[in-house]
């Protein structure tokens, strides 16, 4: 972990975006959030994506590709009968 973590630092010192889909606070575990990172670099555009936000009910569930689009209803439309999967007209 120890080495990740230098690589990621070393990373950040000249880079200009950082763009993370993790969970609230891991990257606070092995102190690699922005506050350290932006320390390091004043320039760095930190951003932080996730499905459920940083904080509220859901904030601690991992999202996944399926759990993004199963709620939708996506799903039902790239699956086919009898498993044959089809091209949805967005994704051509």
């Amino acid at each position: 972990m120890a080495t990740t973590t230098s690589a990621l630092l070393g990373l950040c010192e000249s880079a200009d975006v950082l763009l993370e889909g993790l969970r609230p606070a891991v990257t606070e575990r092995p102190r690699v959030g922005p506050g350290r990172l932006w320390a390091r670099n004043h320039r760095l555009v930190y951003g932080r994506m996730t499905r459920w936000g940083q904080d509220g009910p859901e904030a601690a569930t991992a999202g996944h590709d399926n759990s993004y689009i199963a709620p939708t209803g996506v799903l039902h439309a790239i699956g086919g009968a009898g498993g044959r999967r089809r091209s949805l007209s967005c994704c051509r």
